[in-house]
């Protein structure tokens, strides 16, 4: 048996869409702790490829009432 490099393999397409649609459904119940006039900030926003952590917080945050206060290497939202 094969071991993938670093021990991680390459997820496939449809592991990623059920890994993300996990992630926003836990989300999704944790956006009460999310208030009005919250800041979120995320380090490493754009780094890598397209996708990943940066593609599922922006679904969140499409579902919420919130604005992009700073886009850069980070991005940081406001809860409105």
């Amino acid at each position: 048996m094969r071991r993938a490099s670093a021990g991680c393999a390459r997820p496939s397409a449809r592991s990623s869409r059920r890994a993300q649609h996990d992630c926003l459904r836990r989300a999704g119940r944790r956006a009460p702790l999310i208030g009005p006039g919250a800041l979120v900030c995320v380090d490493d926003y754009g780094f890598g490829e397209a996708g990943g952590k940066g593609m599922i917080l922006d679904m969140f945050f499409s579902t919420v009432r919130a604005e992009v206060a700073y886009s850069g290497y980070q991005k940081m939202w406001r809860v409105m």
